[in-house]
């Protein structure tokens, strides 16, 4: 979720941080957990457990409790009560938590997340808000079925979780633990209104674990753009099931964010998502991507 170029606009927002400080946040109730390395911090969407260490979401969520909200804004338009939501890279939930809501109790939210630690922040906000229409799977969607070993991580020190990646994981120092990879098909999901993906790169390997199912269900489709290799990648199996894709570009801090912060930390760095939709959604949806320029995999700067 974070691009090379939203890193370097981060380190200089932190450079500016520390040359003039901005006024302190206003005062937030937090639910502090002695010696521990996460807090509970009521966020745009609910309580949530988030870790203390996190420079990037953790961050962005205990300043202005929110994270990416206009695209979830834009994503809103595609869940209906009662809909089904696949979310692979759930990593916190700031977004697993409105997709719930949306859904309501006759809903489905699937939320997959591959870090296992991170899954049990997740897990820990699904339960504090009582979402029974959410199950969270510590696993990481592909297009086969297997395990691998993810790499080690030390949740105590400061880093970006979000971007954690697992293409070529095998070049990285790894931990013990194993962890499960699956087809998004082999869910056999009988519904599905909207697929979210944000995964650091892997995102044409999800889709083509879950050809069929997109195939037969035409969700919605709301994935990242990474890079213009991994974004023709995307097209190359979406395009032949009847998907066009419109660009996405959205600021990482929001003015009208939930604490009414107006400091940005992220230095007026930009998230590039695509949005996927069939013909028929399209013309349903016309107004809302009217000024949305159709992608084209070009239009990204590798």
């Amino acid at each position: 979720m974070s691009s090379f170029r939203l890193r370097l606009r981060a380190i200089a927002a932190r450079i500016l941080y520390r040359l003039a400080p901005p006024p302190p946040p206003a005062p937030v109730q937090t639910l502090a957990i002695a010696g521990g390395i996460v807090e509970v911090i009521q966020s745009r969407h609910g309580l949530m457990l988030v870790p203390r260490a996190d420079t990037t979401i953790g961050e962005a969520l205990r300043r202005y409790g929110e994270w990416a909200e206009s695209e979830m804004t834009l994503m809103a338009a595609f869940i209906p009560s009662g809909g089904t939501v696949l979310e692979v890279g759930a990593n916190l939930g700031s977004h697993t938590l409105a997709f719930s809501r949306l859904a309501g109790p006759e809903g489905r939210v699937i939320a997959l997340e591959p870090q296992r630690f991170i899954h049990a922040c997740l897990s820990g906000s699904i339960a504090l808000n009582g979402c029974q229409n959410v199950r969270a799977f510590n696993a990481f969607a592909g297009d086969h079925t297997g395990s691998f070993l993810p790499p080690t991580i030390d949740y105590a020190e400061t880093g970006n979780f979000g971007a954690v990646h697992f293409r070529n994981v095998a070049s990285a120092a790894r931990s013990f633990e194993t962890i499960q990879m699956i087809c998004a098909d082999d869910l056999d999901i009988p519904r599905l209104d909207l697929v979210k993906i944000d995964a650091e790169g892997m995102e044409a390997e999800v889709l083509q674990g879950m050809a069929k199912t997109l195939d037969r269900l035409k969700p919605a489709v709301f994935a990242e753009a990474t890079s213009q290799d991994r974004s023709a990648a995307v097209e190359a199996i979406l395009r032949p099931l009847g998907y066009r894709g419109w660009m996405v570009r959205a600021p990482a801090y929001n003015p009208a964010n939930f604490r009414a912060d107006s400091f940005d930390i992220f230095g007026g760095a930009t998230e590039t998502n695509i949005l996927y939709l069939t013909e028929a959604q399209a013309g349903l949806h016309a107004a809302l991507i009217r000024n949305l320029p159709e992608f084209r995999p070009e239009l990204m700067a590798d």
